[in-house]
């Protein structure tokens, strides 16, 4: 599965709120996840396209906890610059996954992250902050 979260600094504390769980995929190695996920900018990044967003990718288990398998963090403007040209084999624009180790600075890669679409509709743009 796939989760999308968003983040808010706040002078006291940090908090960090997950808004999209995507469908598991069943006994996948290299997963592709067709689903089409429309959420509105304020909901993803409180229509400020440089705040922080993460990425989680967790193996399904059905017994039990989900496994993590790890995560990265991007923004809703990396994603619009970063959508791959030439489909899922495109590494050179891929968001690397690293593993969840309590956010070590050297923890190994798990795998890539491959956007290949992201857009903002028309009846988002009217809620683009001010940068």
């Amino acid at each position: 599965s796939l989760f999308l979260y968003r983040s808010l600094h706040l002078p006291t504390k940090y908090i960090r709120q997950r808004i999209y769980r995507s469908e598991y995929k069943k006994n996948l190695i290299n997963p592709l996840w067709e689903e089409i996920m429309t959420l509105p900018l304020t909901t993803v990044c409180y229509g400020d396209l440089d705040n922080e967003l993460r990425i989680a990718i967790y193996d399904y288990n059905t017994k039990h906890k989900h496994t993590p398998i790890g995560y990265c963090f991007t923004t809703a403007r990396s994603l619009l610059t970063n959508v791959a040209v030439r489909g899922n084999a495109d590494r050179e624009v891929a968001l690397e996954i690293v593993a969840d180790e309590g956010n070590a600075p050297n923890a190994p890669k798990t795998g890539l992250l491959v956007v290949l679409q992201a857009e903002i509709l028309e009846e988002d743009e009217s809620s683009l902050s001010e940068s």
